[in-house]
């Protein structure tokens, strides 16, 4: 008797791109959006530091 062989189908090779080009371009996407939340960030302190120094000037957080 000899050794019956697998009739399943080959397994799919991965694509051409490499894996440092992947990594970089996920690195690429995460220092994106890095960026955005640091300048989001920056824009809430300053909005928070306005509306302190109008509530110290004028007694209400009203907006003019």
């Amino acid at each position: 008797m000899s050794p019956q062989r697998s009739q399943t189908a080959p397994i799919p090779r991965a694509t051409s791109t490499s894996v440092p080009e992947v990594e970089s371009s996920t690195q690429a996407a995460m220092r994106a959006e890095l960026h955005s939340i640091r300048e989001e960030r920056v824009d809430s302190v300053a909005y928070s530091l306005t509306l302190g120094r109008k509530l110290r000037t004028t007694g209400s957080f009203r907006q003019s």
